[in-house]
């Protein structure tokens, strides 16, 4: 079938086929052109169009389509290869014409271009001709352009005409236009609060308005949406409205409205909007229409008062109420309340309005006062002891309002204390204020007052009226005033006696004396005294104590006697420091005197003599009491007047007027031998420089004749000797004053030189100082070098570097030896060139020509110098501020150089230019969101200005939380998107939104936004819920992270929590095994045995052996097994396996009165029940059987028989008989007697039934009669010996008895043992008369020591 047969048959159905190349289908110019691109082997595409109406479909054969280049391409002279489609489901449309775009929606007044296409071999396809039309026709397709589309009705439409056929079809074509305007008004100027109102939106010139949409915001929240109906082309002008209730919370909110044209995907994208200005919408409350001038009154008591009460709009009546003074209701906008006399206390004068059909009305504040008639002042106790509290009481009769009233307490022009009042009654009382004060001797003389104050609020009188008392003169006395000691101070010296009385002339609670030694116990006498014969205690402080005016809280007042204990020294010496032997003429020198064990060192005074003359005086501070070891000095140089002189030391204690004459102790003198210099001692080497530490080795000799020679040191020192030539020699100097004296003595003089030694050390450590401050260019700087432990300090030298180049050298003069640490300063003027240089010190010790070379030196480590710009000199405090909307802010700007001028620029707040040295950026209420306050300042001819960071933030109007397309309880493993909303928050950079699972922080988020201004903001949390979520609460946290200048903790505001309820299958957590009683119902398992978790409530079944049980079935014992405990809801099912034993009472399987079993078989009566029943039997007689029991034959008898378990008991009685076999009695059954005796033989039995018996003997039966059972033998003789037989038989057996019988001749054996016993008895008791005839006798009882046998009376 080809391509044009196939399109004819389409006719008769709906839809429209168009066939593109795939890569590179038809191309349509602006100008309608068209052009085709090459086809080499390509495939076509088919794309199905729809149309309005049903599309049947018609299913063709599979077709191959062959398309030719010279079918496409114009100028085309080579055939292309052919391309055939896959099979293909054709919908094709009853006029074979498309458009492209299918669809064209044009602004009014644009132009447009369309082209008109088919596919089919055809006669003519053109457009539809009208006004303003450009049309392009080829074969294939028309293209229409319109220049401008002016006509609102224009409906383009485009014919073919083909195989005798034509047809034609509309294009869709909308025009619009965009509103000339967008506005929002509202009839009412003022909103008052509760009541409705209504926003109108105005849009002019719009079309079509079928598309049009309005939609209504407040803030950034869509509230409500309008679309149309009108069918009409044309623009229009459309008014949309909304109604409001005024409400507190929307005051200051912005609403808007929207026109937006939503014209369907072929219209722009996104669609084109218009918007409104916003309008501001202030809500004022009903209470705001009235005002009250003034807004509340302060009047006193009976004097007059006026207020006004006025409106600004229209209403239906104003008036005044009240109990005096009272004003109609009128149309007037002002009317005035007005007492002349006003002499209620609890007026509440009322101005009300009637608005819009509600009555509101205003209370004026009135506050009527009184000033108190007198304040005064009083105390209990006229005279106040120091130390005790007393009570001052202040009384203000007559005053009111009382809450309004302060009283204050002065003491002279200070204000102690303030006390107000909470009553609120109105009317006048008097009142009472207390204070507590202690006794203080500072106090004596002192003027108390207290004041009474109305305090009234900024409408009441000002000053504020004050009623003062008049003052109080308080008298203090000491308790200490009440004791005299006599004497009121001693001094003893340590080992002697002392006496102190103490007494008081006042009637008192006790007195005593509290004391390390001596202490008196409490006493009511007047006079008690403190003695100890032998005071040896340094530290004792005796208190002397009285107990006056005794209360619940008793004083006790210590008084010190005052004691100065003394020690004379032991021993007083004096001696030279650091020197040995004679001193040197023109040299310093230091003696030394030591005073040992003295007290107390502060009375102790140190007197230097030479010779007779005192030179020298010294005291000490020191406050210890017991005997320390001091030392004195004295230092002179010395000369040829002090050789032979003699000094001393004299130690005197200077106890005052009690201790005359003052102790003293001398030392021995010290005499003085001073040489001179002389110039026939050479050195070798001449002196010496040597390192602390080190070895040093020095001769010393002489060519005169002399009578000796040595070195005096203090390391190294040579005894003086003949030879010219010692050295002075020392491994390790550690001296720093060490100075060596060589000296020689001969005929005619005495003399010595001194070596020149200089020991050195170098510095441990050189440092140059890290500068802490900026560094500013232009300005001067101080830096310093610090050298630790060097020495000598005047061979220091100290150079400074810049670089590598020298810019200072600084020399010094101490002459001190020891090591010392120095510092060295340089002054720098710092230069934009400086930045980055590097500066260092060095030390060097210059030691001359004998000391080290090259000298030694020690360099800091470089100190590298950053050298900023002016603006360094200024300084934010604080350096950055955060601020709350609406609050005020204050920040110091300041530097510390003299400038030409300091100042702020900011939009709100600015500072002039000033000369101080700090100014102040102040704003009291910051509304300006974006504001950037910047500190200048001008010096050495430049300005610079830094910009203070200012952060202005305000906390959420709200936070509130909820689920995002969901209502009602969630389910299990569902995801659920929770969103919370934060309203008004800025700036929104600092938000983090913190979200909460009960207490677990469970995420948060942060906002990389820079808007300053309040913005409404979203979080969005992702939950998958499970079980444990149920009951869940989740909130989020509204934090401002404003850092560490912000509030501390940050702020936040918190939604209310959101209660998650999640619905879920059962789970059987536990289930354990039951053992309920007989009769209960399978229901009551007890829900401790279990855990069933589920929601909603899961349902509870049960199944024994694949069976269902109703849960109200009564359990027996037959119900005992395992079951399968099924927990249900809507979301599904858990079971859980559990053994079940059913328990019962006991039970007894016996309930005839008589038993009768056979021996060893079992008991006729056994128990049952569960838990196993415990049984207890016992026969008539009380013998308690114990089980197991298996009766025997002689267990017949009347038994009860008792079980019991935890659920019950049970009980019987009955005979029980026991048949048995014969059984006979263990009696004796052998017999061996003498001829003639007698024997009977008895044949005991037992047996049940009664057996029968018999006797045999020798194969016969011997017959006893009856039931005799006893074979009795008279006078017995050898024929009666033998073997007898006893039988007895019943039913359940037989049993035979042997009795055996043995028959002996007569004997004379009797007769002889009884003779042999006879004789041994009587020589038995001959012995025992013997014996006792033996022990008779007399004795004595003797003493331990002298124990001995007594004779019996004869002798030994």
């Amino acid at each position: 079938m080809g391509l044009v047969p196939m399109m004819l048959l389409s006719q008769q159905l709906l839809g429209v086929l168009l066939i593109t190349l795939a890569h590179g289908g038809l191309e349509v110019g602006a100008d309608g052109s068209h052009t085709t691109p090459d086809v080499t082997s390509e495939t076509l595409t088919v794309f199905k169009l729809e149309t309005d109406g049903p599309t049947p479909e018609v299913t063709s054969e599979p077709v191959n389509i062959t398309v030719s280049k010279q079918e496409l391409v114009t100028n085309g002279s080579q055939p292309t290869p052919e391309v055939t489609s896959e099979p293909l489901n054709i919908t094709v449309s009853n006029c074979p014409i498309f458009f492209s775009p299918p669809a064209v929606v044009v602004e009014y007044g644009e132009p447009v271009s369309v082209n008109c296409l088919t596919n089919i071999t055809h006669e003519s396809l053109s457009w539809e001709r009208f006004e303003t039309e450009e049309e392009t026709t080829e074969n294939g397709w028309s293209s229409l352009t319109l220049n401008e589309t002016a006509d609102w009705y224009t409906q383009p439409s485009c014919a073919i005409v083909y195989d005798e056929t034509q047809c034609s079809k509309n294009l869709s074509l909308t025009v619009y236009k965009t509103p000339d305007s967008v506005s929002i008004s509202t009839v009412d100027n003022k909103i008052i609060e509760g009541i409705k109102y209504e926003l109108q939106c105005d849009i002019v010139n719009v079309a079509p308005v079928e598309s049009l949409i309005v939609k209504w915001f407040k803030e950034e929240t869509e509230l409500h949406n309008e679309t149309f109906t009108d069918t009409i082309k044309t623009p229009v002008n459309v008014t949309s409205k909304l109604q409001i209730t005024a409400n507190r919370s929307d005051d200051g909110a912005q609403y808007r409205c929207e026109a937006e044209l939503e014209l369907g995907a072929d219209g722009p994208q996104p669609p084109p909007i218009v918007t409104s200005e916003p309008l501001n919408i202030p809500i004022s409350s009903l209470s705001s229409l009235l005002q009250l001038i003034p807004p509340r009154v302060v009047v006193e008591y009976s004097r007059s008062v006026s207020v006004n009460c006025s409106t600004d709009v229209t209403h239906d009546g104003i008036g005044w109420n009240a109990s005096d003074g009272s004003v109609p209701e009128t149309r007037d906008k002002l009317i005035t309340w007005e007492v002349s006399n006003l002499r209620r206390w609890d007026i509440r004068p009322k101005c009300y309005i009637n608005y819009k059909t509600k009555t509101h009305e205003t209370e004026l504040p009135v506050t009527v006062y009184k000033t108190p008639d007198s304040v005064s002042i009083s105390t209990v106790d006229n005279k106040m002891i120091e130390g005790f509290q007393y009570e001052l009481q202040c009384d203000i009769v007559n005053v009111a309002p009382v809450k309004s009233l302060i009283v204050k307490w002065f003491k002279e022009e200070t204000e102690l204390h303030n006390e107000t009042f909470y009553d609120t009654i109105k009317t006048p009382v008097n009142k009472t204020s207390k204070l507590q004060i202690t006794a203080n001797r500072s106090d004596d003389g002192v003027q108390y007052r207290c004041e009474a104050e109305l305090e009234l609020g900024a409408d009441g009188p000002q000053p504020p009226p004050i009623v003062t008392s008049e003052p109080l003169n308080i008298t203090v006395s000491s308790l200490s005033n009440l004791l005299q000691l006599i004497p009121p101070r001693v001094v003893v010296e340590y080992g002697s006696s002392v006496s102190v009385n103490c007494s008081t002339d006042v009637t008192h609670d006790g007195i005593g004396w509290n004391a390390s030694d001596g202490s008196v116990p409490e006493t009511r006498d007047k006079l008690i005294t403190w003695k100890v014969s032998n005071l040896r205690r340094w530290d004792i402080r005796p208190k002397c104590y009285i107990n006056y005016k005794t209360t619940k809280n008793e004083t006790e007042l210590p008084v010190t006697v005052y004691i100065f204990f003394h020690k004379t020294p032991d021993s007083v010496s004096i001696n030279t420091v650091n020197h040995r032997g004679p001193m040197i003429e023109g040299s310093w020198y230091e003696l030394q005197c030591d005073i040992v064990n003295v007290a107390p060192v502060k009375s102790l005074i140190v007197k230097w003599f030479k010779r007779e003359t005192k030179v020298k005086t010294e005291t000490f501070n020191d406050t210890t009491k017991t005997p320390v070891n001091v030392r004195s000095t004295l230092q002179f140089t010395s000369d040829k007047d002090n050789d032979g002189a003699q000094y001393r030391c004299e130690a005197e204690l200077n106890l005052g007027i009690d201790g005359q004459p003052p102790p003293n102790v001398t030392s021995e003198p010290l005499s003085i031998s001073v040489y001179s210099f002389c110039d026939f001692l050479q050195f070798s080497p001449p002196s010496v420089v040597v390192e602390y530490g080190s070895s040093v080795s020095v001769n010393c000799s002489t060519d005169v004749t002399h009578n000796g020679i040595g070195w005096k040191a203090p390391e190294g020192s040579v005894p003086m000797t003949t030879d010219k030539l010692i050295t002075w020699k020392v491994s390790n100097l550690r001296r720093w004053n060490v100075q060596p004296i060589c000296y020689i003595s001969t005929n005619w003089t005495k003399c010595v030189s001194l070596l020149p030694v200089l020991i050195y050390k170098t510095p441990d450590s050189v440092s140059i100082n890290k500068v802490d401050y900026k560094i500013i260019e232009g300005l001067q700087y101080e830096l310093q070098c610090d050298i630790v432990n060097v020495a000598p300090v005047k061979n220091l030298i100290v150079k400074w570097f810049k670089g590598e180049i020298e810019v200072k050298v600084e020399t010094f003069t101490d002459n001190i030896k020891t090591p010392v640490n120095k510092t060295s300063k340089l002054q720098i003027t710092a230069n934009r060139s400086d930045d980055g240089v590097q500066y260092k010190c060095e030390a060097e010790l210059k030691l001359g020509e004998e000391g080290p070379q090259p000298p030694p030196k020690v360099t800091s480590e470089p100190l590298r110098i950053t050298v900023h710009d002016i603006c360094a000199l200024l300084e934010f405090k604080p350096p950055s501020v955060v601020v709350r909307c609406g609050s005020s802010v204050s920040v110091d700007c300041s530097t510390d150089v003299t400038h030409d001028g300091i100042g702020w620029e900011a939009p709100v707040g600015s500072v002039p230019l000033t000369a101080d040295k700090r100014v102040t950026w102040r704003v009291s209420n910051l509304r300006r969101w974006d504001i950037r306050p910047q500190c200048y300042i001008n010096y050495n001819r430049q300005q610079c200005s830094i910009l203070l960071p200012v952060t202005v933030y305000k906390t959420p109007d709200s936070v509130i939380i909820n689920t995002v397309n969901h209502t009602g309880p969630m389910t299990e493993g569902s995801k659920y998107e929770l969103q919370c909303d934060i309203v008004n928050v800025a700036p929104v950079k600092s938000l983090i939104v913190k979200w909460f699972k009960a207490k677990t922080e469970v995420h948060s988020e942060t906002f990389n936004d820079t808007i300053k201004t309040p913005v409404n903001r979203t979080s969005k949390l992702q939950i998958t819920v499970d079980r444990d979520d149920d009951g869940a609460q989740y909130r989020c946290e509204a934090e401002l992270e404003l850092g560490a200048d912000g509030p501390q903790p940050p702020p936040k505001v918190t939604s209310e929590p959101l209660n998650i309820t999640v619905h879920y299958k059962p789970q059987i957590r536990s289930c354990k095994d039951w053992a309920p009683k007989t009769g209960s119902f399978l229901s009551s398992y007890p829900s401790r045995l279990y855990s069933v978790v589920g929601n909603p409530q899961p349902n509870i079944s049960w199944r024994l052996r694949s069976s269902s049980i109703n849960n109200h079935t009564i359990l027996n014992k037959n119900y005992s097994g395992r079951y399968t405990m099924i927990a249900s809801n809507t979301y599904g099912a858990s079971s859980c396996e559990i053994n079940i034993t059913v328990e019962y009472p006991p039970t007894l399987n016996c309930s005839k009165q008589f038993y009768q079993i056979k021996e060893n078989e079992p008991f006729p009566c056994l128990a049952d029940g569960l838990p196993k029943s415990v049984i207890s039997v016992y026969k008539a007689d009380g013998k308690v059987i114990q089980f197991p029991f298996t009766p025997r034959w002689n267990d017949s008898g009347l038994y009860n028989v008792t079980a019991s378990n935890k659920h019950g008991h049970a009980y019987h009685q009955f005979n029980l008989s026991i048949l048995y076999a014969p059984v006979f009695d263990t009696s004796e059954d052998k017999f061996d007697v003498e001829e003639g005796s007698s024997i009977t033989l008895k044949c005991i039995f037992f047996g049940n039934p009664e057996p029968n018996m018999w006797w045999t003997f020798k194969n016969q039966n011997i017959t006893t009669g009856g039931r005799n059972n006893a074979i009795n033998i008279t006078k017995a003789t050898s024929v009666d010996a033998g073997v007898y037989t006893c039988s007895a038989t019943n039913q359940l057996g037989r049993k035979d008895k042997i009795f055996t019988v043995e028959i002996k001749e007569k004997s004379l054996i009797y007769i002889y043992v009884l003779v042999i016993v006879f004789v041994l008895l009587l020589m038995i008791l001959l012995i025992w008369l013997w014996k006792k005839r033996k022990a008779q006798g007399s004795y004595q009882v003797q003493t331990e020591q002298e124990m001995m046998p007594l004779t019996n009376g004869k002798s030994k």
